[in-house]
């Protein structure tokens, strides 16, 4: 004779169905969004002072680059996207080109619309400050523009974004780009891009 369910049992069966089922959505969802991260450009940034001033020679302006402070920002997944930036400041530190080579990785990602990307950065404290770990002592508005894209923040700015620090770099770092560009070239060429975090940074504030 087949057992007929009171209301107490058929609740309770109800409520495991529906606790299936938002476990089940929960899962997809945690599945895609590391499906997401994975599947994302990685960008490596570096920010290099050149050689010292007793090594430095005449080179063909492939070679230019290492001559002067720079930044380096390598799309892993794509080397069309590599670029060289000659800075203009002769006066950079280690530093200063490192906070550099973080935003202007930024702003490239945008200017190549990329809406979601892994950065990668050897410098330690550099990292852990872009990232709220710390608070800068220098460089504070580099880094508040930064820390537009490393905070929860990020998806509604346009590009969700995670730093990390790595202890070595790609090989890809060793060489020139094929785009290399003065610093001044840079700003003309993500002005949009440049303009816009601006007025970002002031509707934060």
């Amino acid at each position: 004779m087949q057992k007929i369910l009171n209301k107490d049992e058929i609740s309770a069966i109800s409520q495991l169905i529906l606790k299936a089922k938002n476990i089940d959505s929960k899962l997809v969802k945690a599945v895609m969004i590391k499906r997401n991260w994975v599947n994302c450009p990685i960008l490596e940034v570096s920010g290099r002072m050149g050689p010292a001033e007793w090594r430095r020679k005449k080179v063909d302006s492939v070679e230019e680059i290492y001559n002067k402070p720079h930044v380096k920002i390598r799309c892993l997944n794509d080397e069309t996207k590599d670029l060289d930036i000659l800075l203009s400041n002769e006066a950079e530190t280690l530093y200063t080109v490192e906070v550099k080579a973080i935003l202007y990785g930024i702003i490239w990602a945008l200017h190549n619309e990329m809406r979601q990307i892994q950065m990668k950065n050897t410098n330690e404290v550099v990292v852990k400050v872009a990232n709220g770990v710390y608070k800068p002592s220098k460089e504070k508005l580099r880094f508040d523009l930064i820390q537009l894209f490393t905070t929860t923040k990020s998806a509604k700015n346009g590009l969700k974004m995670k730093l990390e620090r790595i202890d070595e770099t790609s090989a890809r770092l060793k060489f020139a780009a094929k785009l290399q560009i003065e610093e001044s070239q840079f700003f003309k060429k993500c002005h949009k891009e440049i303009e816009n975090l601006k007025d970002k940074l002031k509707n934060e504030s």
